[in-house]
């Protein structure tokens, strides 16, 4: 039996993969590939690389670098690049900067000088003569939540406002205000900003010369951050600005129309905004609609004709058959956990289930109501508190410095929750334990909790072994596949 649900576990798996893979290439008609770009100080930037079978040196296709937010990497916007590359745009998608596979960065104003990474990434499709079939005149940038920030920031340093180097920002004591220069041919003709709008200022966008849309979820959380506490773009000040910075003054709007191309896409003037809804910010690039407007705009913004509708999406296929292997990857750890048990090693670990506790008295059921009560009160009492020690305990990461160790800010939180709640819950169980007597002492071994320093260092060893294992697993898929 054990064997047989493991052949279930990686069937499942190989056709999860297999049926990903041919949503991601379209039956072979896109060609996907990973790639490492050296970058400065010894950095790099890891992308995945999708291209059209149609493109070449003689029909060269235009480009988007897709950036992901904060904290996901590049498998999290497949949306985003099956849909542009089935309309005939190469497609890059990075792991940003301190995320997924590529490097941490030296510098702590990462999203505004380097895009995250996009920075570099632009610079190299612009200036190698090794992707001859992409038209440099026509790079875009997508990006979604941070990576939408770093789009419009790096719009930015194309277009004119110069990222000053690191020298002249040391020599000026690390934050000098940085003022637009005069207007430079950008690389990047068209961004796609997603789930921000911060940035969208008179300083950012007086220096951005490409065509811009924008979409927000019109019940994005985040929002109270916006200049009038609200996601509804149409009279957002944010809106306002990007817009109007392309209209004469006569024609300037106080109200956006949702959806209504302003400008002119050959003049790199366009600007679309968009305000999906109902919807929240974490799942808006997952949004078929979001999708479209995606699509809509680079369509326009570069001048392209496709028989696709915009609506026409497979990327939640994709979604799909990689579900369909996670759940064999989870099924794999069940069988593959017992056979590792029939190691001479870890077959000291396998003890037989002791006999149950007797039957709960009403006293019994009352310690249990006031101690599932009282953990559930410690638990979100502590939580506030301890996101707020890790201002404590990982300061340089809370701070926004770049570190390998700890780095996300936000799953340090969770960490030392996590922890606090598993040390304060033994303590409870052990109290708990003491509390029930009177004739109905639990059996000795009853709680599974006992165990040898010998049994649980195999433990530790038996538990590396099946991380190891899954781990192996997933890189097996990603190297055949190249799928998530």
């Amino acid at each position: 039996m054990t064997v047989r649900s493991l052949i279930i576990a990686l069937s499942l798996v190989l056709a999860g993969a297999v049926g990903a893979s041919w949503v991601q290439t379209q039956g072979g008609s896109i060609a996907v590939s990973g790639f490492t770009l050296p970058t400065e100080n010894g950095q790099w930037i890891t992308a995945d690389l999708y291209r059209p079978r149609s493109a070449s040196a003689d029909h060269p296709l235009p480009a988007v670098v897709v950036v992901p937010g904060f904290e996901r990497s590049k498998e999290s916007l497949d949306s985003y690049a099956i849909e542009l590359a089935r309309r005939d745009m190469v497609v890059v998608v990075i792991d940003p900067y301190n995320q997924g596979a590529s490097s941490s960065t030296l510098e702590k104003r990462s999203a505004s000088l380097e895009g995250y990474g996009l920075v570099p990434m632009v610079r190299y499709l612009a200036g190698t003569p090794n992707l001859n079939y992409i038209d440099k005149r026509r790079i875009g940038a997508a990006g979604y939540s941070a990576g939408g920030n770093a789009v419009i920031q790096s719009a930015a340093i194309f277009g004119g406002r110069k990222a000053p180097s690191r020298r002249a920002r040391a020599a000026a004591g690390g934050d000098q205000e940085r003022k637009p220069a005069a207007p430079v041919p950008s690389a990047l003709s068209a961004v796609f900003v997603g789930g921000y709008v911060m940035s969208f200022t008179d300083q950012v966008l007086s220096s951005v010369s490409s065509n811009v849309g924008t979409d927000y979820a019109n019940h994005d959380e985040g929002s109270y951050r916006n200049a009038l506490a609200s996601a509804d773009l149409r009279h957002a000040p944010e809106a306002l600005r990007l817009v109007n910075s392309v209209l004469p003054a006569p024609e300037q709007v106080t109200r956006v129309e949702l959806g209504k191309p302003y400008g002119d896409a050959a003049a790199r003037t366009l600007r679309i905004v968009y305000n999906t809804g109902p919807m929240i910010h974490p799942l808006l690039p997952y949004d078929r609609r979001s999708v479209a407007h995606l699509v809509e705009f680079f369509t326009l913004a570069f001048g392209l004709s496709t028989p696709l509708e915009s609506t026409a999406q497979v990327w939640p296929l994709k979604e799909a058959f990689t579900l369909l292997s996670l759940v064999g990857a989870l099924w794999f750890l069940v069988p593959v956990t017992r056979l590792l048990l029939k190691l001479p090693f870890f077959s000291g670990l396998v003890h037989p289930v002791p006999a149950p506790n007797p039957q709960m008295t009403p006293r019994d059921r009352g310690v249990f109501a006031v101690i599932f009560t009282l953990s559930a009160a410690i638990a979100a009492a502590l939580f506030i508190p301890l996101c707020r020690a890790t201002a404590v305990v990982f300061p340089q990461a809370s701070a926004g410095a770049q570190t390998w160790w700890f780095p996300e800010r936000m799953n340090n939180a969770i960490l030392l929750w996590a922890l606090a709640n598993g040390a304060l819950g033994l303590v409870i169980f052990g109290l708990a334990h003491a509390l029930r007597g009177g004739g109905h002492t639990p059996r000795a071994g009853a709680s599974g909790a006992s165990t040898t320093l010998g049994d649980l260092l195999r433990t530790a060893v038996l538990a590396a072994c099946v991380l190891a294992l899954f781990y192996a697993l997933l890189f097996c898929v990603y190297a055949v596949f190249h799928t998530d």
